[in-house]
This record gives C-alpha cells, structure tokens and sequence, in this order.
C-alpha cells in the first residue's frame, strides 16, 4: 500500500483501491464525492485538504445523519457531511446575518409572554439544545404567544424567520405556527393562516420557518410571534398544558433559513464560506478543454449573477455556471477579454437537485444539464484556467447564500462524448 493523505492505492487492485474501481475518479483532473467521502486528484486519492484550500471564519453548524442535533465546526473546517436536505452534502453558505439579538440564550431574555396571568410561563425542566451544548428552559406553555420585537427591516427586502423548537410529550402532535415577517396577525381570521409558517411538534427538536416579502405598510419593525392556536376556527386550543424549548431564533434577509447564527445579546453575522483548487498543473485552456460535472442544489442566492463554479480568473478571462437572478436560470458561459464566447441557459426552480455538465475547450462548448444539451450561442475561445473556485467568484464575489454539492469533477474533454455526459446527468 501507498498511502497519501488520509487515502491509499492498492498497487495489486485491492479493496482500498477504489479508484482504480471508479472510471469516473480514476480519468478526472480532481474529483470531489461528498456523497460518499471520496476526492480524488489526478487519478489518486487524497484527503479533502489536499484539493485545494477552504476558508471560513468563526463557528458554524453541521447537521447530522438522522439526529436533530447540530455538530460545531471551527475555522476553516469544511461541512462535508451536512444532512440538512436528507442526504449527504457538501454545504456551502455565504454571509448572512441575524437579527435576532438573543437566538441562543435562554429564551427568557428579551422575550415576552403574551396573555400573562393564570397561564403565564413558569420554568417546568431543562432540555439540551440543539448544539448538544448549552442547556435551556422549557416552559409551561398555556399561553397563545410568546414574542419579541426585531427592528430596522427594509420594505421590499424579503426575510426568514426561524426557530428550533422542542415539545414535552403531551404537546406532540398539536400546531404550532410562527408568524411571517411583516405579516398582519389573525386577528381570528383563519383565511390569514398564509401570514404564518406551520409544522405539527413531534417531541424532537425541529426548525419552524416562515418567509415573506416586507410590503409598503408593513413597517420596520416585526413581533416575533409563536403562537399555538390562531383563532376558533384552527386547531389549537388556548391552555394547551404542555412544555415547549426555543433555540436558534433567526430573522435573516433571503427565502430560506440558513444555519444557525449564534447570538446573545447582539445581531451577528456569519463570514462566508470560500474553497480554491489550483489548475495550473493540468495546463486546462484552450484546445486542452475539459468538462466540469456538478451535482448540486441551490437554495438560495444573493447577488444577480452567484456562481455554481467558475475556472479561470474574473473578466476579462473567465468561464463559469451561474445562477441569473433576474431570468430564473442557470447560465453557461465563457468569456475572453470581456467578449462573450459561448453562453447557455436554462431556467432553474432554487431549491430542487440538478446535475450539470460543461464542456469548455476551443471551438467545441457544451452544455448539458439533467441528461438533455442545452443550445447555446457562440463558439469561441476558452480562456487558460488556472484555478477552479466552487461557490464564487475568483474575487470571493458573486456567493450564494446556501448551495450543497453531492459530487463535482473536473475532466478532460476528450474524456466523455456529450451523450455520454447526457447519461451522467439524466
């Protein structure tokens, strides 16, 4: 056995040889499984840290197979095995900031119980957090809401709202709904059930998340509202005699609850995520293309052009898959000296798993995305590529807010015809 990094070649075929086994890591410049905890660089396998460079500032949050339970990473350690959608993923996330000032203290602090009096919360156990950390109170929850008061929103900006919440088990199968940002209350009008996000409490902890679109009217301000009967007419009954444990409260801007963002006393924002491989060994450009395979899903972006991948530098010199804000779609395209040389799109709904393929090399573009070629315009020249940035721009620019990747490899293009890349992707 040869061993390099965390992984080894078995010179005689054995069972750690597993890419000898795999044609698809064995004929790829670099190849990325997190789906299965593989890589694989120039044939030969390697650890995560030998693909190229990750960065990432302060603590953040991997969810685990088959557990509610969130596990802490550190600084520049990857989530390679987040269960957040299920499976296993590479997630990749880039700023946000919550503006929830007290999401992970006690949920006593800088919160209030509406309706007190005879059903006023009372501290009944302590229950471990999502984190497996900290300890928090549960409390009697006989009450129709408990809340805060988020200010300083934007009208037109869109924002999500979230909280992981635990019941005891006589609140099991009973409602609970958070309120949408800026959305009127009930008022007990059950046709305003749309101004709240739902799920059923089943004893574990889960995530409730609401999201809206901040209206001319709406204010600035939203009351944080937890409620577990909306009026007459909706399931829920005011004295529900049941314990409930809040953690994790966020309000971010953006249509999905990213990870959690510690706070305790103050709003705090999360640094984004960045990883860089380096190219230059393979001398990719050029009449030397290659294809770029990416399985992944977007949830969620932030700027009008974030980047699935992109080869190569910024402009002048780029090529790259990208999701178009505006249009709704995932663009192929590759640029010399400013001028377009090949462009492609198809429209994407965020949030739903796509597998693409890109062919880049001169004269010879190709575009396919879950088994089918996408037409594109332009036949040109593709710029040398030096280094493979996943989930940015080469300036760190142009970052989706939450992007996961089951799998991604470089090859060469003579590797694969385009209807071999259609079957890969169908």
């Amino acid at each position: 056995m040869i061993g390099i990094g965390t992984g080894a070649i078995a010179l005689g075929g054995g069972a750690g040889n597993w890419v000898a086994r795999d044609p698809v890591a064995r004929n790829a410049h670099l190849y990325f499984s997190p789906a299965t905890g593989r890589y694989a660089r120039d044939g030969v396998p390697v650890s995560f840290s030998q693909m190229g460079t990750f960065e990432a500032a302060g603590t953040r949050f991997e969810r685990k197979q088959g557990s509610p339970l969130l596990t802490p990473v550190g600084v520049d350690v990857p989530r390679l095995a987040d269960y957040s959608t299920g499976s296993r993923r590479w997630l990749m996330e880039g700023t946000a900031t919550n503006r929830h000032a007290f999401g992970t203290l006690n949920q006593t602090e800088g919160w209030e119980a509406s309706f007190t009096g005879p059903n006023e919360w009372k501290l009944e156990a302590t229950v471990l957090a999502p984190d497996g950390l900290n300890t928090i109170g549960s409390y009697e929850y006989r009450d129709r809401a408990f809340y805060r008061t988020v200010g300083n929103l934007v009208e037109g900006a869109t924002y999500t709202a979230s909280c992981w919440v635990k019941c005891s088990p006589e609140g099991v199968g009973k409602p609970l709904y958070l309120r949408k940002p800026g959305a009127a209350p009930v008022l007990e009008d059950p046709d305003l059930i749309d101004n709240y996000g739902q799920i059923t409490l089943d004893g574990t902890w889960q995530r409730i998340t609401a999201t809206r679109t901040i209206d001319a009217g709406d204010g600035t301000s939203y009351n944080w509202l937890l409620e577990n009967r909306l009026s007459t007419s909706l399931p829920g009954i005011f004295d529900d005699n049941y314990q409930i444990a809040v953690w994790g409260a966020q309000l971010e801007e953006g249509d999905v609850a990213t990870s959690v963002i510690e706070t305790a006393g103050s709003s705090a924002t999360r640094a984004p995520e960045f990883f860089t491989s380096d190219l230059s060994g393979f001398g990719i450009g050029g009449a030397n293309g290659c294809w770029v395979y990416a399985n992944f899903t977007l949830s969620d972006e932030e700027n009008s052009a974030d980047r699935i991948f992109q080869l190569g530098d910024d402009n002048p010199n780029s090529a790259q898959v990208y999701y178009d804000q505006a249009a709704g779609e995932l663009i192929a395209r590759s640029v010399t000296d400013y001028n377009a040389q090949f462009i492609a799109s198809v429209p994407y709904t965020k949030g739903t798993d796509v597998k693409v393929a890109y062919r880049m090399e001169n004269g010879n573009f190709a575009f396919v995305v879950n088994g089918v070629e996408i037409s594109g315009t332009g036949s040109g020249i593709f710029p040398s590529a030096g280094a493979l940035y996943v989930a940015s721009s080469a300036s760190g620019l142009s970052k989706p807010r939450l992007v996961e990747f089951a799998e991604l490899w470089v090859a060469p293009a003579p590797s694969y015809t385009v209807a071999s890349m259609e079957a890969l992707t169908a």
